[in-house]
């Protein structure tokens, strides 16, 4: 029996703007995602009857509700096949860290069954089934360095950032993306000025304007609830970085040098 191994990488939000409450229960934001090769998990995938999960952490959830195991569920419901997949997810990407661990596991195995029977999915396609996943799924079918507006899932392609480096920094601390929306206080509607200003920093190849405007409307509210965080920040200050910021809602964090 052959197997697939796919690696599933994390993302950063170089800037996460929460504008306004969504018509459809969801908040507005702006953000630019930031692809990161390190942390990563790795599949390993090899068909089977009868699907299946397991992890080499205890608090991954192995049911239905897993995104790996929604992923499958769409394809064979979309398309009819009765294969299923036994899964083995070695997790690298710390959970309720702000990384996307989930949504790039659930577009790396999308990629991979697709590759594997041959259904020639278009890109549309699985967008579709990837927005049925979460808000930050559709980044990881292509990667890279994105704009996202709406829930964060309208995306369009940004030129690389300026020489530098990034490196996420892991601080122990699991946040809620849905309660950390639920203690947000902020003025809605809002404008996406520092959305604007990295984006201009980008195009311009300059690397000092777009750490200047760096900004995430979760770090104030998880820097006074979780020390860790702020110690974590000034760790990556004293290293020598050029900025180091919250992740997504948290709790990792990243430092660009």
């Amino acid at each position: 029996m052959s197997t697939i191994n796919v690696t599933a990488t994390a993302k950063v939000n170089l800037v996460l703007e929460v504008l306004d409450h969504g018509t459809d229960g969801y908040h507005e934001i702006s953000t630019i995602l930031q692809e990161v090769a390190e942390p990563f998990d790795v599949i390993e995938l090899k068909r089977s009857n009868k699907s299946s999960l397991k992890c080499n952490l205890k608090d991954i959830p192995l049911d239905e509700t897993n995104s790996i195991l929604k992923v499958i569920n769409i394809l064979r419901q979309s398309f009819g096949f009765k294969l299923n997949y036994q899964v083995s997810l070695t997790k690298g990407i710390p959970t309720l860290s702000g990384l996307g661990g989930s949504a790039s596991d659930a577009a790396a195995v999308l990629k991979a069954i697709d590759a594997d029977l041959g259904l020639e999915l278009s890109k549309s396609q699985k967008l579709d089934i990837l927005k049925q996943i979460g808000s930050d799924a559709a980044f990881f079918l292509e990667g890279g360095i994105q704009l996202g507006t709406g829930r964060g899932d309208k995306l369009s392609s940004l030129p690389s950032l300026p020489p530098c480096r990034i490196k996420v920094i892991e601080t122990g601390v699991k946040i809620s993306t849905l309660e950390a929306y639920q203690k947000l206080d902020l003025p809605f509607p809002r404008t996406p000025i520092q959305t604007y200003k990295v984006v201009e920093g980008i195009r311009e190849l300059d690397i000092d304007k777009v750490v200047e405007n760096l900004h995430n409307d979760f770090e104030e509210q998880a820097l006074r609830e979780h020390p860790k965080i702020g110690q974590a920040l000034e760790k990556a200050k004293a290293d020598g970085a050029l900025r180091s910021m919250l992740t997504g809602s948290g709790g990792a964090v990243f430092a660009i040098y």
